[in-house]
């Protein structure tokens, strides 16, 4: 078995923010994503652990925090109303991510 590799404690202390008052974008976990594991975790890692916590975050705003607006939603952004799962529609697992970016993709389309 391999020696665990932890996140070294400059790294919490200088990590990119996430908001507090909406679902990350994209972007927004890739910054922390790849801040926070850079060299801990090969590049195919953090593409699906960036993937990963992106559409489980989403889904989570969606599902407790009653969030009604598309995926990579920012203030100023149209609301694309077709674009917004129902609380409850999707659960967070493996297959979160293809689910949550199909509605990006329908919100960009409708854009």
């Amino acid at each position: 078995m391999s020696e665990p590799k932890f996140v070294p404690d400059d790294r919490w202390e200088s990590a990119p923010p996430l908001p507090t008052d909406r679902p990350p974008t994209r972007a927004e976990v890739w910054a922390y994503t790849e801040h926070m594991y850079a060299g801990l975790k090969t590049e195919q890692e953090l593409q699906a652990h960036a993937a990963f916590a992106w559409a489980g975050t989403y889904v989570y705003w969606v599902n407790f925090n009653n969030w009604d607006k598309q995926p990579d939603w920012t203030p100023g952004d149209t609301v694309v109303r077709n674009a917004v799962p129902k609380r409850g529609e999707i659960k967070s697992g493996d297959q979160t991510y293809p689910i949550v970016k199909s509605y990006l993709q329908q919100a960009r389309r409708a854009a």
